[in-house]
């Protein structure tokens, strides 16, 4: 699977606002490769440390929350658009 740059065409969803901005972190294997962005508002934003980022059979991806958690943030879900090679 490959993600384009900034994981252009994802898009997430949130029940609850946080109280202020949420980032979440995605890991490919363990390493940051990007992030996303939960804004007061609830704007998502979406961003990769590189131009693209690809996984190969056995690659682990990871999502890890904010620590520490923000008490109001809530029903959080999100879609990563990538495409098949």
């Amino acid at each position: 699977v490959e993600w384009p740059d900034d994981f252009a065409g994802s898009y997430g969803h949130v029940g609850t606002n946080p109280t202020s901005s949420a980032v979440f972190t995605i890991k490919k294997n363990g390493s940051a490769v990007g992030s996303i962005t939960i804004s007061t508002g609830g704007v998502f934003t979406f961003a990769t440390t590189g131009a693209e980022t690809t996984l190969a059979a056995g690659d682990r991806l990871t999502v890890e929350a904010p620590t520490p958690q923000d008490a109001t943030l809530a029903d959080v879900g999100f879609n990563l658009a990538g495409a098949r090679v």
